[in-house]
């Protein structure tokens, strides 16, 4: 699965907050270290509800680190607002390896950068 791919299924799985599928989609070395890491997710990104996402840009660091950012809509608090997600991607063939062959997933750290425009 390409990176954008990744990255576009990752959001639509956080819109039907749908969070195995986020961890499953996620960095293997973050996933690594994390205990409890569907629960960590879940506790991440449960607090806003997603309602759309369009791509605007990437930059690509290099040929296995790419970011990511979309402008979104979301409800807070019931108050439907605006914002861009900006979020890294890494591939990896496992944890902490590095590789082109290997597998893309998104770092959820990264991911809670949301800034409200």
């Amino acid at each position: 699965m390409s990176y954008k791919t990744t990255a576009e299924v990752w959001l639509e799985s956080y819109k039907q907050k749908d969070f195995v599928k986020m961890h499953e989609l996620s960095q293997l070395s973050w996933k690594s270290k994390e205990q409890n890491s569907i629960k960590k997710i879940e506790d991440m990104f449960s607090g806003l509800e997603l309602v759309s996402f369009d791509f605007l840009k990437e930059e690509k660091h290099t040929y296995c680190f790419v970011t990511l950012e979309y402008m979104v809509k979301f409800r807070f608090n019931k108050k439907l607002k605006k914002g861009i997600i900006r979020f890294n991607l890494v591939c990896e063939k496992e944890a902490y390896v590095t590789s082109f062959n290997g597998t893309w997933g998104v770092n959820p750290i990264s991911a809670l950068d949301l800034r409200e425009i």
